[in-house]
This record gives C-alpha cells, sequence and structure tokens, in this order.
C-alpha cells in the first residue's frame, strides 16, 4: 500500500469513527453502532498494532491456545440453556438474556479467518457472559462497568470509545446519572484488575457449572458482595 493510499484509508478510518462514535453517544441503547465503530477502527490499525494487540491477546496460556485452537462460543440455544438450573453459569445467561429481551442473535457472527478476526469474534460471543460473570447490568451504567472490565484486561480500543461515549452523553444528556455510571466504571475497571483473566477463555466447559463457583474460580467476588 503506498503512503498515499495508507493516508487516504487513515483520514476514512478517521471520519467513520468520529461519525459512528458521535451516533453512539447520542444514543447509547444502538448495538448497530458499537459494531460499526469496531469495523471503522479496522481502517485505523497498522500492522505494528495488529502486532501488539495479538501479542497482548496471547501473553498468557489461554490466549495463546485459543489464538492456535479458534474455539468459539458460538449461537448458544437459548431453549438449551433455560433448561440448565438457574444457579448455573448456561442458566444464568439465558435467563440475563430473556428478562431483558435479548438474544444471542443479535450480535453478529463473524467469520474467523486470520488471528485479528478470531479476537473480535471472540469478544462479540462472549460479552453477554461477561456482563453475567460481573453482575452488571445492560444499562448505560453497567455497560460501562464492563467495557472497564474489559479495557482492564485488554489492550483494546473500543471499549476506551465506548466508555467516552458514556461519560460525553452523560455530560450532554444524563448527568444525573454520572454517580451510577462513575461507580459502575470504577467498579469495572478495579474488578478487572484484580480478575483472572477472561481473555481467551473456552466458557462452552463452564456452562453447565455453578455460576458461584465459576465467579470464585476468576476471582470475582458476589455482586450481592459489591
Amino acid at each position: 500500500m503506498t503512503t498515499s493510499q495508507t493516508s487516504s484509508r487513515s483520514l476514512v478510518g478517521t471520519a467513520r469513527v468520529l461519525y459512528q462514535w458521535g451516533a453512539l453517544t447520542r444514543d447509547l441503547n444502538r448495538l448497530n453502532r458499537v459494531f460499526a465503530l469496531q469495523d471503522a477502527l479496522t481502517l485505523l490499525r497498522t500492522p505494528e498494532e495488529e502486532r501488539a494487540v495479538l501479542a497482548d491477546f496471547g501473553s498468557t496460556d489461554v490466549g495463546r491456545t485459543a489464538l492456535r485452537n479458534r474455539h468459539r462460543l458460538g449461537r448458544l440455544r437459548m431453549d438449551e440453556m433455560i433448561a440448565m438450573p438457574e444457579t448455573t453459569l448456561g442458566g444464568a445467561y439465558a435467563r440475563y438474556l430473556r428478562k431483558r429481551d435479548l438474544s444471542p442473535e443479535s450480535i453478529p457472527d463473524l467469520p474467523a479467518s486470520g488471528d485479528i478476526e478470531y479476537m473480535i469474534a471472540h469478544y462479540y460471543e462472549t460479552h453477554d457472559l461477561w456482563h453475567v460473570l460481573t453482575g452488571f447490568d445492560t444499562d448505560p451504567a453497567g455497560e460501562a462497568g464492563v467495557q472497564a472490565f474489559l479495557l482492564a484486561q485488554s489492550r483494546s480500543y473500543l471499549p476506551l470509545l465506548v466508555l467516552s461515549s458514556i461519560l460525553l452523553n452523560t455530560v450532554l444528556y444524563a448527568y444525573e446519572d454520572r454517580v451510577a455510571r462513575l461507580d459502575a466504571l470504577t467498579r469495572g475497571w478495579l474488578l478487572g484488575r484484580a480478575a483472572k483473566s477472561f481473555v481467551g477463555v473456552d466458557w462452552r466447559p463452564y456452562l453447565a457449572r455453578p455460576l458461584d463457583e465459576v465467579r470464585r474460580e476468576f476471582a470475582i467476588p458476589s455482586p450481592e458482595a459489591a
């Protein structure tokens, strides 16, 4: 790629990031804006940054195994999950989604032909499980908590952009929610720093296990104790 092509790609990428970031700031409930923001970021990623991101993802044995085997959580079937006891991770996950009228189908089923594509697919597929494990809700405060947790555990620009959208949205449209959102952001960051890494974990074997047991294994305190 020539210098002019690289510069043009960078300008297009920056414009797309700013547009999607602004749209997300205005309406934090637009999940598609988060996915579009990730797509725009790919235009700004340099080969050096790709190597740094993958090195971070593969900095643990679990992450290296994930990059090597590319295990996928895939589309979990709600009927199978809801049949599990509610005390299990899978059962809690299904009830968490159903209570909030969410569905695994809302998450893009991405291909994973390369390491970067696999990493993004992994984060997309496991995001809602991170909500269940950490106890954060899907409202802006809860999303701030999970994004801060992710940022504490990985080298990623997307959670930082989402967090900045949440913070600016708070200033412009929801100042009365500042305490709840900042408390969640702070808790998520500290939780992510203290917990065992979620990055690259193959969660399928954990679905049938008690949620409290899985939380203990990953050093996640019960949300009731927070």
